[in-house]
């Protein structure tokens, strides 16, 4: 959806917004403000970009204030522009127990999931377009969406984390530093893993991965072990 909504002064609203707000938000649609666009190619620093964008993200806070306080919407507000276009994406917020949730948390969570779906009988596998939803907090989303933006940078960060602790706990299990550990990692032969990610595995192929991969992290010269 987009909209040919003016600048407008202080204490002054543009209906224009005001009618896109009102017709998209109560409907769960994200709104594009096509007008209010700051495109950054016509910007020589990212302080002058930084600023404009600001402009228009308080331009649009006060018009959803004035659309809460009228009772029309309801939600946060959340605005995300296009990294190429410019253009604002606006969308309404509902807080549910999953927002006190840490990033770390939220990645456990979904890894949780894909483990789950993936190793336990009669579970679909997590695909592409499952996860993507589940991201959405289970919703129908455009390839740009605010909400799919802040939770994807959200679960990003989570999984980082996550996965630097896993590393931690394959460190002090082999005896290895964890740079030592990343290092063979990195290095490892996937194939055997690989192996494990179709259908019912078979058991030579995980004892073979067993192996493959005990050999690949296992400690070698250290301290004596207590």
């Amino acid at each position: 959806m987009s909209s040919s909504t003016p600048l407008c002064g202080l204490g002054e609203y543009a209906p224009e917004l005001i009618d896109l707000l009102t017709e998209a938000i109560p409907s769960g649609q994200a709104v594009s403000a096509a007008a209010l666009a700051v495109d950054p190619a016509i910007y020589q620093t990212e302080q002058e970009l930084i600023g404009e964008r600001r402009c228009v993200d308080a331009l649009i806070r006060k018009h959803w204030n004035h659309c809460v306080a009228r009772g029309i919407i309801n939600g946060t507000c959340e605005i995300v522009f296009h990294p190429e276009t410019g253009v604002p994406q606006v969308v309404a917020t509902q807080r549910t127990p999953e927002d006190s949730y840490s990033a770390g948390e939220q990645a456990q969570e979904l890894l949780g999931a894909l483990i789950t779906d993936h190793w336990c009988p009669g579970e679909a596998p997590l695909i592409m377009e499952t996860w993507m939803m589940v991201l959405a907090g289970g919703e129908a989303i455009d390839s740009f969406d605010p909400r799919l933006v802040k939770q994807s940078a959200t679960i990003t960060g989570g999984l980082v984390e996550l996965s630097h602790h896993l590393l931690l706990c394959l460190a002090l299990i082999s005896w290895l530093s964890p740079d030592d550990a990343l290092r063979r990692f990195a290095l490892m032969d996937r194939s055997p893993i690989n192996d494990l990610l179709g259908p019912h595995p078979d058991y030579q192929s995980v004892e073979a991965a067993r192996a493959h991969t005990t050999a690949t992290l296992a400690w070698s010269d250290g301290p004596e072990r207590e």
